[in-house]
């Protein structure tokens, strides 16, 4: 798995309803991606954490380095919860 990851969400309608679809990427390929009812920290750190889940039964024991996010603080409250100490480049 790559050490530096990129996170970002896309704002989207499902079933005619915004939505958000948090998006994990790193080298071009996307590695996780999990569609939330907010931009809001929680519903956030629930989608960024379905590619932490899944990365620690595929990879025991990963944590990226850093994290490339936009400005958006519910994003980068999700990733510091999930992944304490890891780096934000913005």
């Amino acid at each position: 798995m790559p050490p530096h990851l990129t996170a970002d969400e896309k704002h989207t309608r499902f079933k005619r309803l915004k939505s958000y679809l948090a998006v994990t990427a790193a080298k071009g390929c996307i590695l996780g991606n999990q569609l939330c009812k907010s931009a809001g920290y929680e519903s956030l750190q629930q989608g960024y954490g379905v590619f932490a889940q899944e990365v620690q039964q595929h990879v025991p024991g990963y944590r990226p380095k850093s994290v490339t996010v936009d400005g958006w603080e519910a994003t980068h409250q999700a990733w510091t919860a999930l992944f304490p100490g890891i780096i934000w480049i913005l």
